[in-house]
């Protein structure tokens, strides 16, 4: 959104809803997150939220994917669960 990208597309495509590997870019060092406090971890999510408030059409993106991910988080591990158990083998 700082970039200003939701701007430019009238719709967006969620990567993992036809192609899960497209969402397995992000990297991180496991042992360095496993390390910081819980409060730190937290902290992406109320970033997310606290940008989300600062505009109409942030906030109504942000209601928009909350609710997507709560209709389909429960069919991801049905949907994807071969592909993930196929990559972390």
């Amino acid at each position: 959104m700082n970039l200003g990208l939701h701007t430019n597309a009238r719709y967006h495509d969620s990567p993992d809803w036809h192609e899960p590997g497209t969402t397995q870019g992000f990297g991180f060092d496991e042992k360095a997150y496993e390390a910081l406090p819980v409060d730190l971890r937290r902290i992406a999510a109320e970033v997310i939220r606290t940008e989300s408030e600062k505009s109409p059409m942030a906030g109504t993106v942000h209601a928009s994917f909350t609710k997507f991910q709560a209709l389909v988080g429960a069919s991801d591990h049905v949907a994807d669960s071969a592909y993930h158990q196929l990559v972390a083998s």
